[in-house]
């Protein structure tokens, strides 16, 4: 993507989350001058040494979200997730009316997962249907860009130490579910492509990586790229369930392992898959990221070492 200078600045929050960092390197690179929200005040040396303006808030922080969003002209916003439901729509509410009350210019929605046309009684995506009509009706020119599920999943230090160790990718989604892996870097060069046109205002705009793939795919990249054989083992529901319940409590617990209750139900759906040609025309300058560059960018034994 070319870059650009820019004296308009960008509020970024969860900017030291994985993907909010993925986000604030894309505008960093693009030139833009960037409000980094963080709740982690032990972080703000490394935001700023990375050329970002720190702001240590909660979204619970009115006072602070008012002052961050000060001579802001865009907001993004990645769904709050690891919450009870009624917060994740609290957090996003606040976000969301501070920015209205400062009339930024532009406000991406991050909804960190798809949203199905029917409304499923899943409580991760009505939370993330809750804030796109949230944002409907209010007065912000908005833009809601809808990815898939993230690569960086399979780098969190359990999972890569199973894959490193004991050849195997183990994730809570069937083998056979289809789905357009993304990667944070390529979300950041969505959201800042999606910056850039204001007149997107109103668009619901599904994103993904420029490959279908099930997770017998993903096991055989990995078997390539580390010479050996790798195999996908999907984590039983009820196990993956009571792991994350054990670790965020049961409201937070169950979230996740209901959207793959609901893929096991529904398959086929689509839900995950992404128009790779489509993407390409609407976001010609962005070169998307395959699994096989993304699996050879990374030091697999450092993360599994971190276990």
């Amino acid at each position: 993507m070319t870059t650009t200078e820019s004296d308009e600045a960008v509020l970024v929050y969860g900017a030291t989350g994985v993907q909010g960092e993925g986000i604030l390197e894309q505008l960093l690179d693009d030139g833009h001058t960037v409000r980094a929200q963080t709740t982690s005040p032990e972080r703000t040396d490394t935001l700023e040494q990375r050329g970002a303006k720190p702001v240590v808030a909660t979204l619970d922080d009115h006072d602070a979200l008012r002052a961050a969003n000060e001579s802001v002209s865009k907001v993004v916003l990645t769904t709050p997730s690891g919450y009870p439901s009624e917060t994740v729509r609290r957090l996003g509410k606040n976000a969301i009316d501070a920015a209205e009350r400062a009339a930024v210019d532009l406000f991406v929605l991050n909804t960190s997962a798809p949203i199905p046309d029917d409304e499923p009684d899943v409580t991760y995506y009505e939370d993330r249907r809750f804030l796109e009509r949230y944002l409907e009706r209010s007065s912000l020119p908005f833009v809601s860009l809808r990815p898939t599920i993230y690569l960086e999943n399979l780098v969190e230090p359990l999972a890569a130490e199973q894959i490193v160790n004991d050849g195997v990718v183990a994730f809570p989604a069937p083998s056979e579910m289809l789905a357009a892996w993304i990667c944070v870097e390529d979300l950041g060069a969505f959201v800042a492509e999606t910056l850039t046109h204001p007149e997107w205002s109103g668009r619901r705009i599904p994103i993904g990586g420029p490959e279908i793939l099930t997770g017998t795919d993903i096991a055989e990249q990995f078997s390539v790229a580390m010479g050996r054989s790798i195999e996908y083992r999907q984590i039983p529901l009820d196990e993956f369930e009571a792991q994350l319940s054990e670790t965020m409590g049961p409201d937070v617990g169950k979230m996740i392992p209901e959207m793959y209750r609901r893929v096991e139900r529904h398959p086929g759906s689509g839900l995950y898959e992404r128009d790779a040609a489509e993407l390409r025309q609407l976001f010609p300058d962005i070169d998307l990221t395959s699994l096989k560059t993304w699996i050879e960018r990374r030091d697999w034994q450092r993360f599994a070492d971190s276990a």
